[in-house]
């Protein structure tokens, strides 16, 4: 297993010295230039960081703002490089009082939303999560979670709300037909583009794409934005997707995050505790145990994938607890 993803295993389990010390080398060796890097990078982070807040963790998050600047100039940016999450990463970091953040948080959110203004009247709009307006918005959105900002006391909340707003009436607006067709069952496009008026499918169910992660925006905003309704319509369209795996119509076989059985288990299990839906969390459970019974093969082969999105690493990071029985944060991959 390579050395970043063997030490936050070691970090999941408890044990957390192999982990401070790739922390450094890290640094180092710049490794946060990788985008997948950066993102184990973060999930370290929200298992090992306490309000300490020690010198090394001041580091690390200094070296990844720097990682990040050019990407979110250029416009490059998504939850799946590790660029987006780092906004809810240093939001947390001012929730525990560390308001030196604002020099870190404020060029990022500020940056995000001046491409996010325009994107959601481009001609060519991407609605995925991983690398689409859902992820982006979800992690923008984050500055909600944190306590110091209530009652848009953050300057920044009222254009967020704004675009959430202006995006869920583009959800609206875009949700297809399900008898469109006999091979049609999703209910949002992956990618609309206005110019040629075509609205492209999914091409797979899990973390990175599809109506679950739509399930989940809709459920954050009805939290964020205090509008019971979204929450019942998250309800629905997760609610959908259950009926479609039920008589056949949704196949996952893939145990990854990024288009398999973990990346649906972490979903459902993150709509339910937003919603409160008890058939929700039955799903999840249901995504859960899968996952358990097809562990031991995955373990058992010749080359056992460790990956983060598809192989076993992403797996543990979904499957495993902790010792008080909560899952593992996981709010890097907004799971």
């Amino acid at each position: 297993m390579p050395l970043l993803e063997a030490a936050l295993m070691q970090a999941w389990q408890g044990s957390y010295a192999a982990w401070y010390q790739v922390r450094k080398q890290a640094i180092t060796d710049d490794l946060g230039q990788d985008p997948t890097n950066r993102l184990l990078l973060l999930l370290g982070e929200e298992i090992t960081s306490t309000s300490r807040f020690t010198p090394e963790q001041q580091a690390l998050d200094a070296y990844l703002f720097s990682t990040v600047q050019g990407p979110i100039a250029n416009n490059q940016w998504a939850v799946a490089d590790g660029t987006a999450p780092l906004i809810g990463h240093f939001a947390s970091r001012r929730t525990r009082g560390h308001l030196q953040y604002d020099t870190y948080e404020k060029p990022l959110i500020e940056g995000a939303l001046a491409y996010l203004s325009t994107a959601l009247d481009a001609a060519t709009i991407d609605l995925s999560l991983a690398t689409g307006l859902t992820g982006k918005l979800l992690s923008v959105g984050s500055v909600y979670d944190n306590e110091l900002f209530d009652n848009f006391s953050h300057p920044v909340m009222p254009e967020i709300d704004r675009l959430l707003r202006q995006y869920i009436r583009l959800l609206q607006q875009s949700r297809l037909p399900i008898d469109a067709s006999l091979e049609q069952f999703v209910q949002f496009p992956n990618l609309i583009s206005k110019t040629d008026n075509l609205w492209e499918e999914p091409e797979h169910g899990g973390w990175a794409e599809g109506d679950l992660g739509q399930a989940m925006l809709l459920a954050q905003c009805g939290r964020w934005l205090n509008q019971p309704d979204l929450l019942k319509w998250a309800i629905r369209v997760a609610a959908y997707t259950i009926h479609r795996r039920k008589i056949g119509q949704m196949q996952i076989d893939t145990p990854g995050i990024r288009y398999g059985m973990a990346g649906m288990m972490r979903l459902y299990q993150r709509v339910y505790e937003l919603t409160g839906e008890p058939t929700i969390e039955l799903e999840a459970q249901l995504w859960r145990q899968q996952l358990h019974t097809l562990l031991p093969t995955l373990e058992g082969a010749t080359a056992p994938d460790y990956s983060l999105f598809d192989g076993l690493l992403g797996l543990y990071g979904a499957m495993q607890t902790r010792y008080d029985g909560s899952d593992l944060p996981l709010r890097s991959l907004l799971l």
